[in-house]
């Protein structure tokens, strides 16, 4: 899966060098803005807090750490535009240079290829899965990596308060990750099993629609024949989507509401050490925070891991393609005949 993934992000780096650095460098900065906002927003309250019990107070240090937590929020806003911005560039360069890699393969290899159903099912699915495979694992891989940073700052934060803090937030999450991964595994499982199902499907959609072949299908009568195995593939396919979606769904509602558990017993935990005077205003609201956050940062972490594993079967099947031996290389027509003058 790893070394799928490296491939994933090289094709990037082929791609676009300088985009593979910014976006890189916007998903760390994504990652550590946040914390860096809740951290300061303690001290906006402990200053106001301490402001408050000590008459004739200067206010002047509650509103630095205000304008403070302002620039912090407006440069994370910046990132997140600035964000959406490489994502677009990344959706359009990436897609291209992967159609166009397995357009290339086609015309090096030899015709005899085409006549072989296995390397049809493998370009059917690599033509399939380009345009968004490729494009989803790098952009899990960029999440992962921006989670992961901003996991960290929670819990280093959260280490301020309790180690078994800590321990909470990461197993709560734990679950979820198992079943992400068990039901793309089995998503990836259906759409392999369907492949040549779903070829066929084409070939009666190409069948019952483009002018060289209509004319002999409405001649033979064929256009209700034809329609009704087209579909007969397209009910099944749903029945197949629907059940795993239905299951799939159950099965994250069953976790998120174990996690949202685990979330509240920590924000009680909190509060009641707050209420005994253990721990700030401040820090409660900042303790709160990073639960919160860190709950969340880690569970899209392990998302990730989860869309990565499952990005990694399908480009499994990409990268096997582009590693056939090229062994008929495309030859280009010479534009004048040797000697001609």
């Amino acid at each position: 899966m790893l070394a799928n993934a490296r491939h994933a992000f090289g094709l990037l780096v082929d791609t676009d060098a300088r985009l593979a650095s910014g976006l890189a460098a916007l998903a760390f900065a994504d990652a550590v803005l946040p914390v860096a906002v809740a951290w300061v927003g303690k001290r906006v309250i402990d200053a106001v807090v301490a402001a408050g019990s000590a008459s004739g107070a200067d206010p002047a240090t509650a509103l630095r750490w205000v304008l403070l937590e302002g620039g912090l929020v407006l440069a994370r806003g910046s990132v997140t535009q600035l964000n959406a911005l490489g994502q677009t560039l990344l959706s359009s360069s990436l897609g291209l240079e992967v159609n166009a890699r397995i357009l290339e393969k086609a015309i090096n290899v030899s015709y005899r290829h085409f006549e072989d159903p296995a390397f049809n099912d493998h370009l059917a699915q690599a033509r399939r899965e380009a345009s968004t495979r490729p494009l989803d694992v790098v952009r899990q891989i960029l999440a992962l990596g921006r989670n992961l940073t901003a996991l960290a700052g929670y819990a280093v934060v959260l280490g301020g308060f309790s180690v078994l803090a800590v321990v909470a937030l990461l197993v709560s999450a734990v679950p979820p990750l198992i079943a992400e991964a068990r039901f793309g595994r089995e998503a990836f499982l259906l759409k392999r099993r369907r492949t040549p199902d779903t070829r066929q499907a084409h070939y009666l959609e190409v069948l019952l629609s483009q002018e060289a072949t209509v004319k002999e299908v409405k001649l033979f009568s064929l256009s209700r024949l034809l329609l009704d195995r087209y579909r007969a593939l397209y009910e099944r396919f749903h029945a197949e989507d629907a059940s795993l979606a239905v299951r799939r769904g159950r099965a994250t509602l069953a976790l998120g509401t174990l996690s949202l558990l685990a979330l509240y017993a920590c924000y009680a935990w909190v509060v009641t050490r707050a209420v005994a005077g253990e721990i700030s205003v401040g820090a409660m609201a900042l303790y709160l925070v990073a639960f919160r956050e860190g709950q969340a940062a880690f569970q899209a972490a392990m998302s990730a891991v989860a869309r990565i594993y499952e990005g990694n079967l399908f480009m499994a099947n990409l990268f096997d393609y582009l590693g056939l031996p090229e062994d008929e290389p495309h030859q280009p027509i010479p534009l004048a005949l040797p000697g001609a003058g």
